[in-house]
């Protein structure tokens, strides 16, 4: 069972292209959702708006493997849902955050990390 959120607040840094050609294709009976308001036609599976993550730590418990897209316009919905959530972030058994040479984009990665880091996820994941 494995369970993986690719994440970070940039947008165009590979998050739909690593889910749908790397990550679900590699896990057995794999459930795509995707956290995305404004990219909807990018990814097949469910879509969900970042204010009802909620709804995503619920159906990930449903499935052997998933694998969450948070779009970069929902990331930070996504994330005070967390917050509220508590420990939910544990429900994840990894966090993939994509990330190209942009200056923007590698601070918006670090802010990300941080945040991770600020959650209580360990580095291992």
């Amino acid at each position: 069972m494995t369970k993986i959120a690719v994440v970070n607040f940039s947008g165009n840094v590979g998050k739909s292209t690593l889910t749908k050609h790397l990550l679900a294709p590699r896990l057995p009976n794999c459930q795509v959702i995707s956290v995305e308001s404004i990219n909807t036609s990018s990814v097949d599976g469910e879509k969900v708006s970042g204010k009802h993550f909620k709804k995503v730590i619920e159906e990930i418990t449903l499935h052997e493997n998933a694998v969450v897209d948070v779009g970069s316009s929902n990331v930070e919905q996504a994330f005070a849902e967390l917050t509220d959530l508590d420990d939910a972030h544990d429900d994840f058994d990894y966090f993939v955050v994509p990330c190209v040479p942009a200056d923007k984009h590698q601070r918006d990665t670090l802010k990300l990390l941080t945040q991770l880091q600020e959650f209580g996820v360990p580095s291992s994941k």
